[in-house]
């Protein structure tokens, strides 16, 4: 997936680099006088959030239009060799038969990335792949579990091993209580830089401790200390965005930076609208399973009894949607069997047959 997805470059990056260059040229400077707004030049310009919704609209304009810009280019590539128009029923699309022209340089991956997967008759049925470390994902789980801990402790010394110039630093961020629960973990770094809280680690990075200059195309962060290249790396599930603090922002985004972090493939996004997507295969690798959307409305009024049960299973059958199947959106879905009726009951008991809007082969 590395030489054929387009790799997803931060917006606010890109603009942060451009800024520094003009201001600060090639000098190196405290991370907090590079964040000043005054005196330096901000992150994203979140300095000025909460001014009001036209600011909030212009970056949301921002985003979609950049998302659609990276589809389009993967949408190409696929246009050339496969026809949306046409998707058959249980089609399935071999990448490893599609002649795919593959990129000179893949990007690079990540030292560790995580994947939601299952595996039956064979196949490895993988949910989604990516990340910017496996601990992103694991690290949750370090307060219930010393084995959870010992494994996250183990990767990240594989990557420091594999970086031996550089030294990762996991960021502590903790002032939403309501989702905190997502974004405790135990140190499994050897290094923390806490922002907004107080760092119980034997050592800690601090923020007047770092530097920042660009070299090239890349933000360089130096620890005064121990004179060595320091870059950030989250190991929580935390969704950053939630927050507007500048240097938080710019310290996870640059998680990101040089690497791809998103191996995930979903015909959905590409090709939109459609009632039905094929599986993506790739040798014994399931990269997207078969997708069947069904427009609500298909659902309603069907009463809950004999024959509402039979009107969906033959719904279902007539869509080749098989025995066992998955249905709901995102991450919150559950498991069916199309032959059971208290299992049909459950997917028409939701609001408005929300739960029937997408389903999915399950493992």
């Amino acid at each position: 997936m590395q030489h054929i997805l387009p790799v997803d470059g931060r917006d606010a990056l890109k603009q942060f680099i451009n800024k520094f260059r003009k201001k600060f040229e090639q000098k190196e400077v405290p991370l907090s006088l590079a964040l000043d707004p005054e005196m330096g030049i901000g992150y994203d310009e979140l300095e000025q959030a909460g001014e009001g919704d036209d600011f909030i609209a212009q970056f949301y304009g921002k985003q979609s239009k950049k998302a659609g810009d990276l589809s389009e280019q993967l949408k190409k590539n696929f246009n050339k060799l496969i026809d949306p128009v046409s998707f058959a029923s249980n089609e399935v699309i071999r990448l490893d038969k599609l002649g795919i022209q593959l990129a000179g340089t893949p990007a690079t991956i990540p030292n560790s990335f995580s994947m939601l997967m299952s595996v039956a008759d064979g196949l490895i049925f993988a949910d989604q792949t990516g990340g910017t470390t496996a601990n992103a994902l694991s690290g949750r789980f370090t307060m219930a579990s010393d084995k959870v801990l010992s494994h996250c402790q183990n990767i990240s010394s594989l990557e420091q091993s594999a970086n031996p110039d550089i030294l990762f630093f996991d960021v502590a961020y903790m002032v939403e209580t309501n989702v905190d629960n997502i974004n405790r973990r135990k140190l499994v770094y050897n290094h923390q830089l806490s922002i907004l809280n107080f760092d119980t680690s034997d050592d800690p990075l601090t923020l007047d401790d770092v530097m920042l200059s660009v070299q090239g195309n890349e933000v360089i962060l130096r620890s005064k200390k121990y004179n060595k290249r320091i870059v950030p790396r989250m190991a929580s599930a935390y969704n950053y965005s939630r927050s507007d603090l500048s240097v938080f922002r710019l310290l996870c985004d640059l998680q990101h930076q040089g690497i791809h972090p998103y191996l995930s493939i979903s015909l959905e996004k590409l090709f939109p609208g459609k009632q039905y997507y094929p599986r993506i295969k790739y040798k014994n690798l399931i990269l997207s399973p078969h997708k069947w959307l069904f427009n609500r409305t298909k659902f309603k009024g069907i009463e809950i009894n004999k024959s509402g049960i039979q009107r969906v299973q033959h719904i279902l059958s007539e869509h080749n949607v098989p025995t066992f199947f998955r249905a709901g959106n995102a991450d919150q879905t559950l498991c069916f069997n199309s032959e059971s009726p208290d299992d049909i009951i459950v997917t028409l008991d939701g609001e408005e047959n929300e739960m029937m809007e997408r389903a999915a082969e399950d493992a």
